[in-house]
């Protein structure tokens, strides 16, 4: 449901809904803390993404590829590729391997501030 409401451009009411786990005791698994990740960043909303992030440290899930691609994107999108590189090189020392996905988000997203 988090994820659907995600992708629907819905990250506020998904934020409830996870919330609303939590309170009940749930954990979150590193997937539900990704959708949340991913859908703040396309809402354009890169604090509350980072929030996420911090929030995934806090209850001891560590960001996967599939976090650190939707936030360096995000950071791309939102006009901020130093701050796109600093998460590469952190996913990078904390031993998390890029893949294409995330080689390309990267290399797109400068791609735009080299241009301009």
């Amino acid at each position: 449901m988090i994820k659907a409401l995600c992708k629907a451009r819905r990250a506020t009411k998904a934020e409830s809904l996870f919330n609303e786990m939590v309170s009940k005791g749930l954990k979150p698994s590193v997937a539900t803390y990704n959708s949340m990740v991913d859908g703040w960043c396309k809402e354009g909303e890169i604090e509350l993404a980072m929030s996420c992030m911090a929030r995934m440290y806090e209850d001891e899930k560590d960001p996967d590829v599939v976090t650190y691609t939707s936030l360096i994107h995000g950071l791309c999108a939102s006009g901020r590729p130093g701050e796109a590189i600093s998460r590469w090189n952190e996913m990078k020392g904390r031993g998390c391997c890029p893949n294409v996905i995330t080689f390309m988000a990267l290399v797109q997203g400068l791609q735009v501030w080299l241009v301009e």
